[in-house]
């Protein structure tokens, strides 16, 4: 075979292989660890992109910012709807749960990405 033959034969589980960083640190990184930090940053990305616009003497909101409206109402509607009055305190950390499950499951559909809600078994 030739080389590029040879790069092209995946290892099914390579996937799970941990990654020395630093030598001299005793810290492994999988693609489990770091797939899910890249969607946590982006999942705070749209959050703080929905609060702090560059567009500030505009009326109308960006895409981002309505993208994530319609994500707030569909949990917020989907809360009210489901749990009682009490309990709807955590409502924020439902809403950002959500965000980080549609995040993850979008990311997860990138070709050779890698889903990190279905490690969670």
């Amino acid at each position: 075979m030739t080389q590029v033959n040879l790069l092209l034969i995946l290892d099914p589980l390579e996937q799970f292989d941990v990654i020395k960083l630093l030598p001299f640190i005793n810290f492994g990184l999988t693609n489990l660890t770091l797939i899910l930090l890249i969607n946590l940053l982006l999942t705070g990305f749209f959050n703080y992109a929905t609060i702090y616009t560059k567009q500030s003497h505009t009326v109308t909101p960006s895409v981002v910012a309505y993208g994530v409206r319609s994500v707030f109402d569909l949990v917020a509607e989907l809360a009210t709807s489901n749990i009682r009055l009490s309990k709807q305190v955590y409502f924020p950390i439902l809403l950002y749960v959500f965000a980080v499950i549609l995040i993850s499951n979008v990311v997860g559909m990138i070709p050779f990405s890698y889903t990190v809600t279905s490690s969670f078994i």
